[in-house]
């Protein structure tokens, strides 16, 4: 049951992922009037940033800042991203 779980939370995130990504490049070629191009550029580096930035962060937090610490910081960032959003 836990496999189909993990599986099933992966497709959805693959495709939500792919629908954020299709808004993204709609959004930068209605709105800001960007070529198709520039816009697949940025949102390419746009999406390579998001999945390298991991790998130093938590580095960081596994080195320097420990558990409680980078407990603390996600709770502050979580609440401060939801407030600005809602």
């Amino acid at each position: 049951m836990l496999i189909v779980y993990i599986v099933g939370n992966l497709g959805w995130v693959n495709f939500l992922e792919a629908i954020i990504l299709w808004v993204m490049q709609t959004y930068l070629t209605d709105v800001w009037q960007l070529g198709v191009s520039h816009a697949a550029g940025i949102i390419n580096v746009w999406n390579g940033i998001t999945f390298f930035l991991p790998i130093p962060f938590a580095f960081f937090a596994d080195s320097f800042l420990g558990n409680f610490y980078t407990l603390l910081i996600s709770c502050f960032a979580d609440a401060i991203v939801s407030t600005m959003c809602s």
